[in-house]
């Protein structure tokens, strides 16, 4: 009875385990960001996104623009000291990080080029990432705040890759394999960075795990359409899918199934 019972402590542990992979997963996944955080380049793009971020917090474009050219400037320079830091020769040099910073806030003060409105035009119709890290960018800062965004949809992407592999019937090792994968491919280390490539990531992933339960959905509605098996079962309690060709008046095959020649249809949402 004692080894019973230690088994099955083991065998609820070990459950435990299994449900907790995934999330062990995406945490690990969001510690190696956080160390890699430092060498995240704030990029051209990433000063659109900061100025309309400012824009909904309810600062003026001009001002807007003014911040986001200030937080781009103090990252690049921040980068630049990096650089010169990892250099075997420069790492003894004085900084001029400083300098370099009010140099490009002064070269870029009326924003960062291209400023062709049609150039614009592309981030205007962008609303939603700066939208929602508009508030982490008030409390955080323009990079911080833009990269957090970014990596909680980054690591969703991945915990939805999990979910679509366990709604293909998935065993839960091959799909916390497949979200492993997620993580490690380029998408996603795009995906943490300060775009949007970590929301795209996100919406299209959900789109196609909405896209297997919406078909599953419909499988378990047509199975229940017939739950007796369909016409000529018999009434036997056979559970079988409303997907067969109809059937020819007058025979049967065995098992009771109507049988009939193999015919091409569609489906009705074709």
């Amino acid at each position: 009875m004692t080894a019973n019972l230690y088994e099955e402590r083991g065998t609820g542990g070990g459950r435990r385990l299994r449900r907790a992979l995934p999330a062990l997963v995406a945490a690990a996944f969001v510690l190696l960001h956080v160390f890699g955080y430092p060498a995240t380049r704030f990029s051209n793009d990433s000063y659109r996104y900061t100025r309309e971020a400012y824009e909904f917090l309810g600062d003026a474009p001009r001002e807007a623009t003014r911040k986001a050219v200030a937080a781009y400037c103090a990252d690049t320079a921040r980068l630049v000291h990096r650089n010169r830091m990892l250099h075997q020769l420069a790492f003894r040099a004085p900084g001029r990080e400083a300098e370099y910073a009010r140099r490009c806030e002064q070269r870029y003060a009326n924003g960062l080029e291209p400023t062709d409105p049609r150039y614009e035009k592309i981030f205007h119709t962008r609303p939603g990432y700066p939208l929602i890290a508009a508030p982490f960018v008030a409390l955080l800062g323009a990079k911080a705040g833009l990269t957090l965004v970014a990596l909680a949809f980054a690591t969703l992407t991945g915990h939805l890759v999990y979910l679509l592999l366990r709604a293909l019937r998935a065993p839960p090792a091959t799909a916390v394999l497949g979200q492993v994968l997620a993580y490690v491919t380029p998408l996603a280390s795009w995906g943490g960075r300060p775009l949007t490539e970590g929301p795209t990531l996100a919406l299209l992933t959900a789109l196609l795990v909405a896209s297997v339960w919406l078909l599953q959905g419909r499988t378990r509605r047509q199975v229940l359409e017939f739950p007796d098996g369909g016409p000529g079962a018999g009434g036997r309690g056979v559970r079988r899918p409303a997907l067969r060709p109809p059937p020819a008046p007058g025979t049967a095959a065995p098992g009771g199934w109507p049988a009939c020649p193999r015919v091409a249809w569609r489906s009705r949402w074709a």
